[in-house]
């Protein structure tokens, strides 16, 4: 699979609560934010944030849709804690009548290791091994007059964690997978937590 040169986010499902208004962007922009509920080729579905403009804003409830566009990262602070959390920044939005037979997913990242990967083994037996990396990747348009990079949390499983484990901070690839949802304990905040990360299939170092 040829995989692309540019941060490109393909999901489909459906957006049951719809878009509420989430924030200002910098010149007055209105953000939006809508949860897809994207199914896996198993039973469980992963919830994904999606923030879009208002002029791509469907005003209906119970959306079905399909989303182009980038991953990226925002800090949502709750109280005194803060916390970086993925999501999709819509390029385009296709409303749709039904759902499709499959659920899209499609995640396509190039950048640079914003530290040395952790590795471990994990499963009953520790027989698999999972690697845990922040990628940053530069976004395509400047900023407030300043170039930007989003910081991706991306998982690399058995081979590509052997491949990535002797990479350090700065190193470049390119990845391909699919942005998921996963439910976690804190031990530092003591209660479940979310995590919004790439579960990456396809790995190429640079």
């Amino acid at each position: 699979m040829k995989m692309r040169d540019e941060n490109q986010v393909l999901l489909s499902g459906d957006i049951p609560a719809g878009f509420i208004f989430s924030h200002e962007e910098y010149g007055g922009n209105e953000m939006y934010v809508g949860y897809m509920n994207v199914f896996r080729n198993s039973a469980t579905y992963d919830i994904l944030p999606v923030i879009a403009p208002k002029c791509m804003i469907s005003k209906e409830r119970e959306l079905i849709a399909s989303v182009y566009g980038e991953l990226r990262s925002r800090t949502v602070r709750d109280g005194d804690r803060k916390s970086l959390e993925a999501y999709v920044r819509a390029t385009k939005i296709q409303y749709l009548d039904r759902l499709e037979e499959h659920d899209a997913n499609e995640v396509y990242l190039t950048g640079y290791l914003v530290k040395k990967p952790t590795v471990k083994q994990i499963g009953a037996s520790k027989d698999r091994l999972l690697a845990r990396a922040l990628l940053a990747v530069n976004r395509k348009q400047k900023s407030d007059g300043y170039m930007r990079s989003d910081a991706i949390s991306c998982l690399f499983w058995e081979e590509d964690a052997e491949a990535v484990r002797n990479l350090d901070k700065g190193d470049k690839i390119k990845i391909s997978g699919r942005f998921q949802s996963r439910e976690l304990w804190s031990d530092q905040r003591q209660e479940w937590v979310t995590a919004l990360e790439v579960s990456v299939k396809n790995l190429e170092v640079l």
